[in-house]
Formats: structure tokens, C-alpha cells, sequence
């Protein structure tokens, strides 16, 4: 684990104005800890929700900026992104940018979310060694939650189960991801 470049805490977006989702926190959270006992050396590399209303992706990253700082981690914010699949390919996209090839990235993620994450990471960096590292899978459901899908069980189990259908699919090369690229949560509303 001390040769992990690439840390990526996937984001659950912001639940409001002003305040990460449980998910995002926890996640971001795990991969200072992390980086800070077993992953000396690895870069933080995060993606901001643009879903949950206009502007989210702003305050997602001024919120994650500000708890990197004050930790004292080096991390690099690519932007906003709608979904999953945007968050692999944007964070691909940001490091090669900058001539970053990464061999071997650790994706943190609640458990819901991990067998996709797993599938589509190795789809995006196929040369890569891919590892997951699990927060609770009650972390990635708030009643409050500004996107439908994230306020119930129901609607977050069948969207799991439907995304990692979609993402397995895409790994037999049965559908592309640019079948499933732009599916999103629902929009949000504040």
C-alpha cells in the first residue's frame, strides 16, 4: 500500500448548501487517514457533483479544499462531474494532462458503490493495480438528500443494482460506457 500514487475519494455530493453528504465526507475523511498511515506519498484526487443543484460542484471542492488544507494533504480537485463514470474519466483525463500515468490508484467508496467502483477502474486505468477500500454502506443514504435516489433504500438499492449491471455489461463489452455515460442521479432541489 505505500506505493499507492492515487487516492480518489468518491463523492456523494452535497446534501446542502454548505455541508458534504455523510458518504462524501466519510470517504474523503478515509482517504486523509489513509494517506496519512499506509499511502505516504499518494496525491488526493477528487471530483465535485454538479447534480444536486446549480453550483454544488463549487461548494463540494471549496468544502474538500479547505479540510485538505487543513490537514496539510496535497490534492488536486478536477472539477464537476455528474456521475461515476465522469469521475473516473475526469480524474484520467486531469493526471495525464499533467503527464501522470498513475500504477497503482486506491479508490474509497461505501460498499454499495465498491464492485462498480472496482469495475469501472479497471476499465478507465486498465494498467493500473486498482485497489477499494469500503466505508459503511449506511453512510450512502440521508432522508434529507437533495437527489431522490440518495433519500431512500429502495431507490438507492435499485440504482446500485442497475449501475453495477450497466458497469459489468460494459466490462464484457456487451454495452459501451458511452451507453451509460450520462445517466445521472435525479436532479436535485434547494
Amino acid at each position: 500500500m505505500a506505493n499507492i500514487e492515487i487516492i480518489i475519494p468518491i463523492s456523494y455530493s452535497v446534501k446542502r448548501r454548505g455541508e458534504l453528504a455523510r458518504a462524501t465526507l466519510a470517504n474523503l475523511e478515509k482517504a486523509i487517514k489513509l494517506r496519512g498511515t499506509i499511502c505516504p506519498n499518494a496525491l488526493i484526487v477528487f471530483g465535485c457533483c454538479s447534480h444536486p443543484f446549480p453550483g454544488a460542484e463549487d461548494d463540494e471542492g471549496r468544502l474538500k479544499a479547505e479540510i485538505c488544507r487543513q490537514k496539510e494533504v496535497p490534492f488536486l480537485d478536477i472539477g464537476p462531474i455528474v456521475n461515476s463514470i465522469t469521475e473516473m474519466e475526469g480524474v484520467k483525463g486531469v493526471l495525464a494532462s499533467r503527464g501522470m500515468f498513475p500504477k497503482s490508484i486506491l479508490v474509497v467508496t461505501c460498499e454499495l458503490h465498491s464492485k462498480s467502483e472496482r469495475i469501472l477502474g479497471k476499465m478507465v486505468f486498465p494498467d493500473a493495480k486498482l485497489f477499494v477500500s469500503c466505508n459503511p454502506h449506511d453512510l450512502e443514504v440521508e432522508s434529507d438528500h437533495l437527489t431522490e435516489d440518495q433519500r431512500s433504500w429502495s431507490r438507492w438499492l435499485y440504482a446500485s443494482v442497475v449501475r453495477f449491471v450497466a458497469f459489468k455489461a460494459a466490462s464484457w463489452g456487451i454495452i459501451s460506457l458511452d451507453t451509460i455515460r450520462f445517466r445521472q442521479h435525479k436532479q436535485g432541489t434547494i
